[in-house]
């Protein structure tokens, strides 16, 4: 395995859950206010999933990976697919080369191995044009039959628990209060009300929620003014922990995020 730096060790370690405490606060924090750290982890989840697939992880390791990093049903969809899509590879006919393609030494050869989210785009490349219509097709179909039953079958939030989360600024090295939020077991949703900085305008906003298992989605507005957003979470989608809300100004198609954060921490 190639030797890696000291953030992506803690960023391997932190998914396959063999921080200490301490550590993993400190990696939580990151994921909650530095967008490039994020984007780090997302690639590290990809390159786990890869490794896991083509054993490249050491008994340990693959323990802790099962126990740790498969507890997220969305992971597990994840190794599903990759398995699936290892298999269809290794099933294909291999073609020789017309030319002899040069030898890369093999630290070179390690590092270009390609991962889950190479070979996927070179996997749906490969297919004919009928096929990857027909699939898309597919996919759309998909997608708008889910989207009728959420429309039709999720009712409207009817009980709240509202609370006013102030901005934040993005800064590690100051850390962040986390407003904390009691979630009643009767309530549909949590309202939050966005207090803005000074000074901010625009037609409309974006929020979006990160939470500290890295996850990140859009959050409904429902409402502003000239002081603040209001947006509305269903419970169900809150566990136990801290979370950061961005937002987002949209002025004539053009979107601008609002430099910090919306730290709150539900119990």
């Amino acid at each position: 395995m190639m030797a890696l730096t000291e953030s992506q060790n803690e960023i391997r370690e932190y998914l396959l859950g063999s921080l200490s405490a301490e550590a993993r606060e400190r990696v939580e924090t990151r994921l909650l206010t530095e967008e490039e750290f994020y984007a780090e982890l997302v690639a590290w989840e990809d390159e786990l999933i890869d490794q896991y697939v083509n054993e490249g992880l050491t008994d340990e390791e693959r323990s802790r990976f099962e126990a740790h990093f498969l507890c997220d049903p969305e992971r597990q969809q994840k190794i599903r697919f990759a398995r699936a899509l290892q298999k269809y590879i290794d099933a294909q006919p291999k073609t020789p080369a017309t030319e002899p393609e040069p030898v890369a030494p093999p630290s070179v050869m390690e590092d270009a191995s390609p991962g889950f989210t190479e070979k996927l785009r070179a996997f749906w490349s490969s297919q004919s044009w009928g096929l990857r219509t027909a699939a898309a097709l597919c996919l759309v179909a998909f997608v708008g039959g889910a989207l009728w039953l959420a429309f039709f079958r999720e009712r409207a939030p009817q009980t709240f628990a509202t609370f006013t989360l102030n901005l934040s600024a993005s800064n590690r090295a100051e850390g962040f209060n986390a407003t904390q939020i009691n979630l009643p077991l009767n309530v549909d949703a949590l309202k939050l009300s966005l207090l803005l900085p000074s000074g901010t305008t625009a037609e409309s906003y974006r929020a979006e929620l990160l939470s500290i298992s890295g996850e990140s989605s859009n959050v409904q507005v429902t409402g502003h003014d000239a002081q603040s957003v209001t947006v509305i979470i269903p419970a169900s989608q809150l566990t136990h922990g801290t979370y950061a809300l961005k937002l987002f100004t949209l002025n004539q198609g053009a979107e601008q995020r609002i430099p910090g954060s919306y730290f709150f921490k539900v119990s």
